[in-house]
C-alpha cells in the first residue's frame, strides 16, 4: 500500500467466478486475509463487496450461483476480519420483487445504471449503517424516483439482512 493520504476504510472485491470451484474459494479467502491483514495493521476497516450473480447470458451462469458468492463472502470476511457488503444479496432480493428490472447488461455480469446505483446504495449502508432512503443523487436525473425509492429501500433491506448473517 503506497498510500499518500490516510484512509480509514478499504473495499475488497474479487470476482463472481473466484466463487466456482473449491479451489478458487481458497484462494479469495487466502488473498482476502493476506490484504485485509495488511490495512488492518495499518487502522484500516476492511470490507468485502459481495459481487452479484452472472445471469443466465453468461456462460458462466448457474443456478442458484448467489448462495455460492454468499458462501464465499462469509467465509472469507470471518478469516478476514472484514465485514461483507452484500451486493449480490440486494440483487437477488430486487430480481426477487421485481423480476423484470433490468439491473445486469445483456452480456449478464455487468451491471446497467440501475445496478450500479442499487450497488452503491448497498455500499453506502454498508460503510454508514444508515438506510439510503433519501439520498437525492439520481445519476443526473436518469434514474426515476420510483426506481431510486425502490433500489434504496431493497440496499437497506440487504444491508439489514446481512448484518445477521455475519
Amino acid at each position: 500500500f503506497n498510500l499518500d493520504k490516510p484512509v480509514d476504510k478499504i473495499i475488497f472485491q474479487g470476482g463472481s467466478s473466484e466463487v466456482i470451484t473449491a479451489k478458487s474459494r481458497e484462494n479469495f479467502a487466502a488473498t482476502a486475509k493476506n490484504y485485509s491483514e495488511k490495512a488492518q495493521a495499518m487502522g484500516i476497516e476492511t470490507y468485502l463487496y459481495m459481487t452479484h450473480a452472472y445471469r443466465d447470458s453468461d456462460v458462466r451462469y448457474e443456478e442458484n450461483l448467489i448462495e455460492k458468492i454468499k458462501l464465499t463472502y462469509y467465509e472469507a470476511g470471518k478469516i478476514s476480519n472484514s465485514a461483507v457488503i452484500p451486493v449480490g444479496i440486494a440483487f437477488e432480493l430486487a430480481y426477487e420483487l421485481q423480476p423484470n428490472i433490468n439491473l445486469h447488461l445483456p452480456d449478464g455480469t455487468h451491471p446497467t445504471m440501475l445496478g450500479t446505483y442499487l450497488a452503491s446504495a448497498t455500499v453506502f449502508a454498508a460503510l454508514t449503517g444508515e438506510s439510503p432512503e433519501g439520498l437525492v443523487y439520481d445519476y443526473l436525473g436518469r434514474v426515476s424516483a420510483k426506481d431510486k425509492l425502490f433500489l434504496q429501500k431493497i440496499a437497506w433491506k440487504a444491508y439489514l439482512q446481512n448484518r445477521k448473517n455475519q
